[in-house]
């Protein structure tokens, strides 16, 4: 249901002292928004605790911010899905941080 209507955020790390991966494939979170839902739907390789976000529409300025447990492997975060360029930043508790954008039309 999900792959019919989503569109992958490729998260990167804004780290700049190399203590998490850049690559994608070993970014230890995945997130996709999911059109027909007007939400983003997050997925964690491994339980990292609680993990804050902000979700930031870039043409508007709004935004918004929580935070999500990962210990269930998947979260969604619900969104207005509203058109205009996105960024969204994961936090981790140990301050590691991933970063993504995507646009909605």
């Amino acid at each position: 249901m999900f792959a019919q209507s989503s569109v992958p955020i490729i998260l990167g790390s804004l780290n700049p002292d190399n203590s998490a991966p850049r690559s994608p494939s070993l970014v230890p979170i995945s997130a996709s928004y999911v059109e027909s839902l007007s939400c983003i739907l997050v997925y964690f390789k491994y339980d990292m605790g609680e993990v804050d976000y902000d979700l930031v529409n870039i043409t508007t300025s709004n935004t918004v911010s929580g935070t999500i447990d990962s210990d269930s492997g998947s979260q969604v975060i619900m969104m207005s899905g509203d058109a205009g360029c996105y960024s969204i930043t994961f936090t981790l508790s140990s301050g590691v941080q991933y970063y993504g954008e995507f646009e909605i039309l």
